[in-house]
């Protein structure tokens, strides 16, 4: 769709606003001739980005209004999902957002971390004489080139302060995406500035404030928004994992149950609200939540990964190593599958194929403690006992209280005739967990 604004520039230039079937909007201006002056008159496009429906299905073009903003929380959130491998009882560090910690078995994944990643593009800038300026929401141009049209166009001086507006949420989603979260969160701010009841704008900036831990600050800029919108399902979908972030599950599972109220096809919140259940101990609800999310978009890796995690809790370990294949197969360095799926495969008795596994994840990440300790304890299984006694070393170097390998390494050396360096260990794991030796025992390693 296309509707056409006459601007007051003395250069008689056209404002076109197109909108594509996906609800993306780019603006350009170009040259007309014989284009006298007109008065520039604010037009209104109702979006589609809430619920992902064609913006010609619903828009008016008497009232048309540029909106380049994402249309659905999916580019907005990417990559949600990313839990390591490791012991329920650890701290949830270093994480962007994250689930409370799930009441499972060891070894199994106690962080999350939702990276949230603004994905935002623009076109290339034409090449015909009309001088055109485009800046549209386009994922397949570098970061770079979307930021250097969009400075273009703001600087410019040809655009009305809610074209502006938009401008600034493309360029700060293509910082985002570069990681550069300061200039992602400036650019928010002057979209704010300049347009303070747009919902969108404060839900981008609500995910950088997720992004730098700062919850409270994102809680209020998503409650804002849904003020301004409340059938955004992205805000609700942004702030029930805040909510999470903060250990407040059923405030999660509220936003994410209104999300998918809201738009059924939101695969991250039906993900995200497997997570909240898992973090409950509701892992049927959570698998059930992961095969939903994987219904909506079979090529979600962080969903298998996910329900893996959750059949490997429940002991089903083929079915575990299966959603990890998936999950590598879509994303064959995805350390995560990697590291789990040789935990599971060390389980099951696959020794060889775990070990493929594990060495693979080393390789990829030399100094991953959750690698280390996993191919450890697959070593202190197998008898390989100097082996074990090295990747526990080199896993304890890197996080000193890992109490799988520090239990490991006692199991180790006391198999090795050190007692007093077993002893130690062992007390020191205990001293940390209490049941470690129970844990251990349930996999078969004594």
């Amino acid at each position: 769709m296309d509707c056409q604004v006459k601007s007051h520039n003395p250069n008689a230039k056209v404002i076109a606003f197109h909108f594509d079937s996906a609800g993306l909007g780019s603006v350009k201006v170009s040259r007309v001739p014989g284009a006298g002056r007109g008065r520039h008159l604010p037009r209104k496009c109702p979006n589609a980005w809430a619920n992902r429906s064609p913006i010609p299905a619903r828009s008016n073009r008497s009232q048309c209004r540029a909106w380049a903003g994402p249309h659905a929380i999916e580019p907005t959130l990417k990559n949600q999902v990313r839990r390591p491998l490791w012991s329920t009882k650890f701290a949830l560090e270093g994480t962007t957002v994250t689930e409370d910690r799930p009441k499972v078995s060891a070894f199994i994944v106690a962080a999350v971390m939702i990276a949230i990643a603004m994905a935002s593009g623009v076109p290339a800038i034409g090449e015909t004489g009309q001088d055109p300026i485009s800046c549209l929401d386009d994922l397949s141009l570098p970061p770079d080139t979307r930021i250097r049209n969009c400075t273009i166009k703001i600087k410019s001086g040809w655009y009305p302060p809610e074209v502006l507006a938009v401008t600034h949420l493309i360029r700060g989603r293509a910082f985002g995406a570069k990681g550069d979260i300061d200039s992602a969160l400036s650019d928010y701010n002057e979209a704010i500035r300049l347009d303070p009841k747009s919902a969108r704008a404060l839900t981008l900036r609500g995910e950088v404030y997720s992004t730098r831990r700062e919850y409270d600050s994102a809680i209020a800029d998503f409650e804002h928004a849904i003020e301004l919108e409340p059938t955004l399902a992205a805000a609700f979908a942004d702030r029930g994992m805040a909510w999470a972030a903060k250990h407040e599950l059923g405030l999660a599972i509220h936003d994410y149950d209104k999300a998918i109220e809201l738009d059924p096809s939101l695969s991250i919140a039906f993900n995200n609200r497997g997570l909240a259940n898992a973090a409950k101990g509701a892992l049927e609800q959570a698998i059930a939540d992961y095969s939903q999310a994987i219904r909506l978009n079979s090529q979600y890796t962080n969903a298998y990964e996910n329900r893996g995690i959750a059949y490997l809790n429940k002991s089903e370990y083929e079915r575990a190593i299966n959603d990890f294949t998936e999950a590598l197969r879509l994303l064959p360095i995805d350390m995560i599958a990697l590291v789990n799926r040789c935990w599971a495969r060390t389980i099951a008795g696959q020794a060889p194929a775990a070990l493929s596994d594990c060495n693979e994840a080393v390789r990829l990440r030399p100094k991953d403690a959750a690698a280390l300790s996993i191919r450890g304890l697959l070593h202190l299984k197998t008898g390989e006992l100097a082996k074990a006694i090295a990747d526990f070393d080199a896993a304890l170097a890197s996080q000193p209280r890992i109490i799988e390998a520090l239990y490991g390494r006692g199991l180790a050396r006391l198999k090795h005739h050190d007692a007093a360096g077993g002893h130690a260990d062992v007390a020191a794991a205990k001293a940390i967990k209490p049941d470690v030796e129970q844990e251990f025992a349930r996999y078969g390693i004594h």
